[in-house]
């Protein structure tokens, strides 16, 4: 049965706490088939991606509402949606950590060499801020969550001074804001300093580096789950006319995951460059 004969039903879709709020944010009351702009101070990577995963499913032709189901740990997601209790994860996954046997999977949001991030620090930490070589960086104290494995791996071979878990973000950002470590991997935002904000306190990049996260990001929708393959149908070609309309990419430029601000910034992965697709908007061409 297809999704459109389902007026009225529901889709289950997982995502993590404060997507939640940040969504109603960003909508601020508008319909999600509405919203052509992605920007704004909730905007980032995990929201616009729900927010297009919606869109897309309304492209296709769902008719059908979407249902959060809030879980907070990144593992737990990915086995509510692969045990059939959800029918997708509604932010991209790591292609690394999806497992084929469970989940259908999308084309890719961000191709490999697209995920580039910040090292990011308190405007207090000086030391930090002042860091200017490899070498440098190597002497800060990162924080990080062993349940990330791209993030974990590419700092343990940046080779720091010490690597610490955390076992959220909200956590990281507490430790960095207190100065109990130096620095934690995060996505750049749409401020004009770059500055990611929580509970009133400020994180800010380490100028002049970035890191890129290797891997490409993907929608996974469960196929155990009883609308899985009519929802994956349906997601695939309300992506294909995101994508034709450039609201993808657009997303991503105006959250600020895509900026222009760190081109000409040194990578400290030695065999990556940041693409320039991430810092080019093709509106401003």
């Amino acid at each position: 049965m297809s999704l459109t004969s389902h007026a009225g039903g529901y889709i289950d879709i997982v995502i993590a706490p404060d997507d939640e709020k940040d969504i109603a944010s960003l909508l601020n009351g508008r319909e999600y088939r509405t919203l052509t702009r992605y920007g704004g101070p909730s905007s980032r990577r995990n929201v616009v991606e729900i927010i297009l995963f919606i869109q897309a499913l309304e492209l296709g032709g769902s008719t059908m509402k979407p249902r959060f189901v809030v879980e907070e740990n990144y593992k737990r997601m990915l086995r509510i949606a692969g045990n059939g209790e959800a029918v997708a994860v509604g932010s991209s996954i790591w292609w690394s950590d999806i497992d084929h046997n469970r989940f259908l999977i999308s084309p890719p949001l961000l191709k490999n060499g697209e995920s580039v991030v910040g090292l990011y620090t308190s405007p207090n930490n000086n030391q930090a801020l002042r860091a200017s070589s490899l070498e440098e960086i190597q002497e800060l104290r990162a924080v990080s969550n062993q349940n990330w494995p791209a993030d974990w791996a590419l700092l343990q071979s940046l080779g720091v001074a010490s690597l610490h878990h955390a076992r959220n973000w909200h956590l990281m950002f507490d430790m960095v804001s207190k100065m109990r470590v130096d620095f934690m991997l995060s996505r750049f935002s749409d401020q004009d300093d770059l500055g990611i904000e929580y509970d009133q306190r400020k994180l800010v990049p380490i100028p002049g580096f970035a890191i890129v996260l290797p891997g490409s990001r993907h929608w996974v929708v469960s196929k155990s789950h009883a609308q899985g393959m009519d929802t994956f149908s349906t997601l695939i070609k309300g992506m294909a006319l995101l994508n034709k309309q450039g609201r993808i990419r657009q997303a991503y430029f105006d959250s600020g995951f895509f900026t222009p601000k760190v081109k000409g910034w040194q990578l400290l992965n030695p065999t990556e460059s940041i693409p320039a697709s991430n810092t080019t908007d093709s509106d401003s061409q």
